[in-house]
């Protein structure tokens, strides 16, 4: 299967920041398939585990995707709800989205006012806020809504759609952070046969949208010599924000996030990947961005860390934009990278 098509796979199934069983149950199932073994911690990390040793290294990736959870149902039957932290609120009007009942995906659609029913035309160029907001399901009571299987905390994930533009930039929500599940997989593929002289342990992280809960589950229970978080690059490159706020571009390398709003990579494992990619001519870029990666969370509990991504256009919204070959060379880098980094441990 092409990498284009796993990325499809992996990014079609839901899991919405804490309700991750979907997308755990897929990830844990392609482990299976590969004859290893895994744990669930009690906060929902999926974990797996390479090699043997004393020295150890955490490759992480967050399996969590951006949605929203019903809060109430009307009399009339629509529901309001609430957003999962990190959700733009420009992103949900007229949205089609998948409700998570128990019995399955239940198709619905949040409500946009009509241009012909303003009658203040300065309502056109406001933003309306969640709260304003409603799911409608066409139904006409609330008995009819939870007949659907539609209640109060039930998860809300938007429809998605992946495009293949020009042949080579991929786009679809939720490529933050489903590339890097993927990318964990795959160096996992590509490792799991060598005899790696430490513990190699792969972590698909709960609830990094909310506040990096997962990772920190994590920071409190192992204490490994390095770790590396894979997450998104949210790049400038687009024609309205100036470059030098985020200078990576999409097709030009996988990227050392060395700096953004929580945490700096160190530097001894920067040089070292830096180093390897010098080695065997991988492209690599160097920058800074905002936001933050479950790396900070390790970097807090003292473990020297280092956020690797790719870069990623239009971050958090429902075009969400990768290079398929910054993707592909990311995973070179960290399988040979992995193979080398004893020296350093």
């Amino acid at each position: 299967m092409s990498i284009i098509k796993e990325l499809k796979e992996i990014l079609m199934v839901p899991g919405v920041t804490g309700y991750e069983e979907p997308i755990r149950e897929y990830l844990s199932q392609k482990v299976t398939e590969l004859g290893l073994s895994y744990q669930v911690d009690p906060l929902g990390n999926l974990i797996t585990e390479i090699g043997s040793g004393d020295k150890n290294v955490v490759l992480l990736a967050h399996m969590d995707e951006l949605g929203l959870i019903v809060s109430y149902i009307e009399d009339n039957g629509y529901a309001r709800f609430r957003k999962i932290h990190g959700v733009d609120d420009r992103m949900i009007s007229g949205r089609a989205m998948n409700v998570l009942t128990e019995n399955g995906p239940v198709p619905a659609v949040v409500g946009v006012k009509p241009l012909h029913l303003m009658s203040d035309r300065s309502e056109e160029k406001k933003t309306v806020t969640w709260e304003h907001l409603y799911l409608d399901f066409g139904t006409r009571s609330r008995q009819e809504t939870l007949d659907l299987g539609v209640d109060v905390l039930t998860p809300v994930v938007f429809q998605k759609q992946f495009n293949v533009l020009n042949g080579e930039y991929l786009s679809c929500r939720a490529m933050d952070d489903r590339f890097g599940c993927l990318v964990l997989f795959k160096v996992l593929e590509n490792l799991m046969n060598e005899k790696l002289p430490y513990r190699l342990t792969f972590v698909w992280t709960v609830k990094e949208e909310i506040g990096l809960h997962g990772a920190k589950g994590i920071a409190a229970t192992f204490t490994p010599n390095i770790a590396i978080a894979v997450d998104s690059f949210p790049t400038a490159d687009m024609p309205e924000v100036p470059f030098h706020l985020a200078p990576a571009r999409l097709g030009e390398g996988p990227v050392l996030r060395v700096v953004d709003n929580y945490a700096m990579s160190d530097t001894f494992v920067r040089k070292f990947f830096q180093n390897v990619c010098r080695e065997h001519n991988i492209p690599l870029q160097v920058a800074m961005t905002g936001g933050g990666t479950d790396g900070s969370a390790l970097q807090a509990a003292g473990v020297p860390m280092l956020a690797v991504a790719v870069a990623v256009r239009y971050m958090h919204s429902m075009v969400e934009m990768i290079h398929r070959r910054d993707c592909e060379q990311l995973i070179q880098m960290l399988s040979l990278g992995l193979k080398e980094i004893p020296r350093i441990l």
